[in-house]
């Protein structure tokens, strides 16, 4: 199990290659194997490994320190992640950064991971499923639309605030709502399929545009996404949301 903690615990005395290096050291690697595993794990979490790997935590910010206690978790590949509020101590634009960063890892190495946290927007954000906790007893345990649709019972309610609109549509990705380019295109700015709801919705009231251009991973134009029907799945109209409003 690759466990990642709140406030980092680098080894302060010690590189990043070396914080990295620690438990494949342990389990008697040898120097090659170690050297390139780590230099995977720093492309993994986006620090150049010529850049970063003989510099010292206090050369670090927050979040790049962050990374490497992702990356030293993962060294000796684990099965399991274990990551205990580990963005908690982050300011708000680097967290979620992170919590962007952090999804693409799991896409790519396909691991469990188990992350502890108090904020409920996170919480929905990263997770396939969420385990409610009150007391030290599991309330509910689901996944984050069904907590949001079928709460079980009043603290979870109050907890998520399952009567937020705006909540809801940051689990709606926009690719579930678009209609398909078919060679037409659209007059708005673009926004990414992968991206949600929510995003998509601050960005046509921004703008004052009725649609989006959805884009791929390479900007391609794959389809139209229209003010009508983001607000038909937050369930509401065009006439209650505008600029002016």
């Amino acid at each position: 199990i690759g466990y990642v903690i709140q406030q980092v615990g680098l080894f302060p005395h010690m590189s990043v290659a070396d914080n990295i290096a620690t438990v494949p050291r342990l389990l008697g690697w040898d120097r090659k194997r170690v050297d390139k595993r780590t230099d995977e794990l720093l492309d993994l979490v986006d620090l150049a490994p010529h850049e970063y790997r003989k510099r010292y935590p206090r050369q670090l910010s927050g979040g790049q320190q962050q990374r490497v206690g992702i990356a030293r978790a993962m060294a000796a590949d684990p099965s399991i992640m274990l990551m205990d509020e580990p963005f908690g101590a982050i300011d708000a634009i680097t967290r979620h950064d992170l919590q962007n960063e952090l999804l693409t890892i799991q896409r790519k190495v396909v691991k469990t991971f188990i992350f502890v946290t108090h904020d409920v927007d996170e919480a929905l954000r990263l997770a396939d499923r969420i385990t409610v906790m009150r007391n030290g007893e599991v309330v509910q345990y689901d996944t984050p639309l069904n907590l949001l649709h079928r709460p079980a019972d009043d603290f979870v309610k109050a907890l998520l605030g399952t009567e937020d609109v705006f909540r809801q549509l940051s689990l709606v990705p926009v690719s579930t709502l678009m209609e398909p380019a078919n060679g037409t295109s659209c007059d708005g700015s673009a926004i990414r399929q992968d991206q949600d709801a929510r995003v998509a919705l601050s960005a046509l009231i921004a703008s004052g545009a009725k649609e989006l251009t959805v884009v791929d991973g390479q900007d391609r134009p794959v389809g139209c996404l229209t003010l009508a029907s983001v607000l038909a799945r937050g369930g509401r109209d065009e006439a209650s949301v505008g600029p002016e409003s």
